[in-house]
């Protein structure tokens, strides 16, 4: 997350490997939800408070070079 001059938030979101099979692989453990619901429900949490979502899914390796870089620029996660 990041605070713009006006205190208004931008989340990034950034879905790893394999969340693409929620709710269709092993429902009895990972449940009936799919990542593009899970996805749509904070997209409508964020922006009802009048903040910006950004939406990343990505392969293992693009998924730590991100987390790495964004840790190195002081954003809070």
């Amino acid at each position: 997350m990041k605070k713009t001059r006006n205190n208004d938030i931008t989340l990034l979101l950034i879905n790893g490997p394999n969340l693409n099979m929620l709710g269709k692989r092993e429902k009895d453990i990972y449940g009936q939800t799919s990542l593009k619901q899970i996805n749509d429900e904070i997209a409508e949490l964020i922006q009802s408070r009048g903040s910006e979502i950004k939406r990343f899914s990505l392969i293992m390796r693009e998924f730590l070079s991100i987390l790495y870089r964004l840790g190195e620029s002081g954003l809070i996660f």
